[in-house]
């Protein structure tokens, strides 16, 4: 019986928050950039290089948090876990879902302007910003203020619903930064693929 009343309490979460994003997508279909959350298949191709020796890690564009549990689950203390969004309502969401974790509400561009991670490295991103829908001079600025942070090894796992990489190439050059497909899953609405970003600099110096 316990068992049972569980299970319906996890299914009415899951309700809850797809109708939670939903809204926000509809309010703002550019800064949400899906329908629905993403589901636990996507979650684990977007994390599944990720381990303890990772920490800090920073996520961005949680929304409601599909890919933070994921994260966590690999062993990441919720200390060593940085999320960056910039919906409001998520926010708090997260704030009261991930305690511990450190929830900032502001673009991803101005990371780089302040210490969020106490002088450390970041040693693997996860991004659920939909890149697909930004303008190259956004997406620019981004991924630099991103990779400024990052280890020089580290690598950055964008999630995408399109068949290439979501990042305009004329910024790929920009940056010298490389993308490859880390993977792919129907058992997501829509399915999904996962791409694995990092400098080109550091790809080439282990071949």
């Amino acid at each position: 019986m316990v068992m049972q009343h569980q299970q319906v309490a996890n299914r009415v979460d899951i309700v809850k928050e797809r109708l939670s994003f939903l809204v926000q997508y509809l309010r703002n279909p550019k800064e949400v950039g899906a329908l629905l959350p993403s589901g636990s298949p996507l979650a684990n191709i977007m994390t599944r290089e990720i381990d303890t020796r990772n920490a800090p890690v920073l996520e961005l564009g949680p929304g409601t948090g599909s890919f933070t549990r994921a994260i966590l689950a690999r062993g990441i203390k919720p200390q060593d876990l940085t999320m960056v969004e910039t919906n409001s309502e998520f926010c708090s969401l997260l704030q009261r879902d991930f305690p511990g974790a450190h929830v900032h509400c502001m673009n991803a561009a101005d990371i780089s302007k302040q210490d969020l991670f106490g002088g450390r490295k970041v040693g693997a991103v996860v991004s659920g910003v939909p890149f697909l829908l930004l303008q190259p001079a956004e997406a620019k600025a981004i991924l630099k203020a991103v990779f400024e942070v990052m280890h020089p090894d580290a690598a950055l796992y964008q999630v995408t619903y399109g068949f290439t990489a979501p990042f305009p190439r004329e910024v790929l050059r920009a940056l010298d930064l490389t993308a490859t497909h880390a993977g792919r899953t129907l058992r997501n609405a829509p399915p999904a693929s996962c791409y694995r970003l990092k400098r080109r600099s550091a790809s080439s110096a282990r071949h």
